[in-house]
């Protein structure tokens, strides 16, 4: 199976400025860990144009998962995306998925 990362950015605040509550976060957070076990967070600031032309510039959280690509892990990530969606108010949230090479590397033990 081929390794995949996943890349899924959450907003920090509602769309009126609200910030999400940290305890919210975090149990999106757990919910990422039991469904693959890791991420990588990296806090950024998104912009976006609304179709009235307004720019938009929100704090947001990206998670990255470098992960085996199975259909039924995709599944389940694009339904927490959504109910994420629904539950931030949000028009959408932004998940994306790219085929990946991974590699650990070790330290080198000095000889």
């Amino acid at each position: 199976m081929t390794t995949a990362r996943f890349t899924l950015t959450m907003p920090e605040a509602f769309n009126d400025g609200a910030p999400v509550l940290l305890e919210q976060l975090a149990l999106y957070e757990q919910e990422l860990l039991d469904l693959v076990g890791g991420y990588t967070l990296t806090s950024a600031i998104g912009a976006w144009r609304a179709p009235t032309g307004d720019v938009y510039y929100e704090p947001v959280r990206k998670y990255e998962l470098d992960i085996a690509d199975d259909p039924a892990v995709r599944d389940e990530l694009l339904a927490l995306a959504s109910r994420i969606a629904l539950e931030l108010a949000q028009d959408a949230i932004y998940l994306t998925v790219a085929p990946i090479t991974k590699q650990l590397v070790s330290a080198a033990v000095p000889a």
